[in-house]
């Protein structure tokens, strides 16, 4: 036994607000400090202090409430990519935007904003960080969304593994993961959002069934809403559809996300497609648009359709039309009004949604462009990393228990963070 433990603090088994920790002797380095996405989740249940952090990608749930941490911990110090900081300044103000339309308690101030905004110091891929004479980390590219990063804690000639978010296949304008070249590990901390599940689908596949269904709802004349989240899966939707024949004969609207598009344009290969779509001049016109009821592809954000944002003002307005679509392009948390539609069984469905009930007419499927992982591109990370332990976090309780009682005696050993609990290494 070491000197070294691991606790996480959120999203252990379960998609919520991340933090985790793993403490070399007395330095505690936290990675991730993100924002529930569910009521009551607004921050890690965090005990104690930390030396260091690392935001391995821009995700709410990951950097949401970075600036509360800033402010708790003025002498910690931070990292994170230069694409990350971009994303996430953006989420940080909408999320003071969103709290003042909501009417709720600001989660931190602009002067907290622009305080993280200063503190962070820029973190690049392939370049070791000494935190401590003992404590190095160094990133890599994960391949999860824009800026993305896993990380490698080494300490007294151990690796220490954690993926963040990753995906080892390319997607949308973002490469596949840069797997690290390390002969062993001593441990990996593992996302596990998708785990122990295989792909059924490729990916080319997916979008092509995705536009062969909108071709067909646009053809009887309906409409077809795509909730996307703005920070990466709205700039590869956009690509598709603005790639395809469908603008020719519809019309193609992205709503909402006007920066994070920005962002990508500016720092991702690959994206003039991005250059030419298609917005609303101003709240009325898309009001006039909406009221219309003429067929057309609309691409908004929020992903999970949260109340008072634009995928959420659109899906609504079509649930009831037998002739549109709400067609959904990202993983959906079942308590929030996209999960609940998604996970709808049938037309004629009563929906409970929080502006009231509505009756699902519309049709609704999910086409899985994820950016996370699926198990078998985590079991080529894990042999590539070889890990001798495996700590599984970020996904469904159940889903983990499960694939960690089916792979007990095989391979590293694995178990399940639980928030709070302290695992010795």
């Amino acid at each position: 036994m070491t000197d070294v433990a691991f606790t996480s603090w959120g999203s252990a088994n379960s998609i919520g607000p991340s933090c985790h920790v793993l403490q070399f002797g007395s330095y505690r380095v936290g990675i991730d400090y993100g924002a529930g996405i569910r009521e009551g989740e607004d921050e890690p249940r965090f005990e104690g202090s930390l030396d260091a952090l690392f935001i391995t990608h821009a995700h709410r749930d990951h950097a949401g409430m970075l600036p509360r941490a800033i402010a708790r911990w003025p002498k910690m110090r931070c990292w994170a990519t230069f694409e990350t900081m971009a994303l996430a300044r953006w989420i940080w103000e909408d999320e003071i935007n969103i709290s003042h339309i909501n009417r709720r308690p600001e989660p931190f101030s602009k002067e907290d904003v622009a305080a993280a905004s200063r503190r962070v110091k820029r973190l690049l891929p392939h370049q070791e960080v000494h935190l401590t004479d003992e404590v190095s980390v160094t990133a890599f590219p994960a391949g999860h969304i824009l800026g993305a990063v896993g990380l490698v804690f080494r300490y007294r000639g151990e690796s220490y593994v954690a993926t963040g978010d990753i995906c080892l296949r390319d997607h949308g304008f973002i490469p596949g993961a840069e797997v690290p070249d390390i002969a062993e590990s001593r441990l990996l901390i593992r996302e596990s959002t998708y785990v122990g599940q295989y792909l059924e689908e490729e990916r080319a596949a997916v979008k092509e069934r995705l536009l062969e269904k909108s071709r067909a709802i646009l053809e009887q004349g309906g409409r077809v809403v795509i909730p996307t989240l703005s920070i990466d899966r709205m700039p590869e939707i956009c690509e598709l559809f603005y790639g395809s024949d469908i603008p020719s004969e519809w019309p193609v609207w992205v709503v909402g996300g006007p920066r994070p598009v920005q962002i990508y344009l500016d720092y991702a290969d690959g994206t003039k497609s991005l250059q030419g779509v298609r917005r609303f001049e101003h709240w009325k016109h898309q009001q006039d648009v909406l009221k219309s009821e003429f067929p057309m592809v609309v691409i908004a954000s929020s992903g999970m359709l949260v109340p008072n944002t634009p995928s959420y003002t659109w899906a609504t307005a079509v649930l009831g039309d037998k002739d549109s679509a709400i067609y959904f392009v990202n993983w959906q948390d079942p308590c929030q009004p996209g999960g609940i539609i998604a996970d709808s069984n049938s037309v004629g469905q009563t929906l409970k949604l929080p502006t009231g009930n509505f009756v699902r007419m519309c049709d609704v499927d999910r086409f899985h462009l994820s950016s996370h992982g699926m198990e078998d591109e985590m079991k080529a990370l894990e042999i590539a990393v070889n890990p001798q332990e495996v700590v599984h976090v970020h996904g469904e309780g159940a889903r983990i228990q499960a694939f960690v009682e089916a792979e007990r005696g095989r391979g590293p050993a694995r178990r399940m963070a639980i928030v709070g609990e302290v695992v010795s290494l």
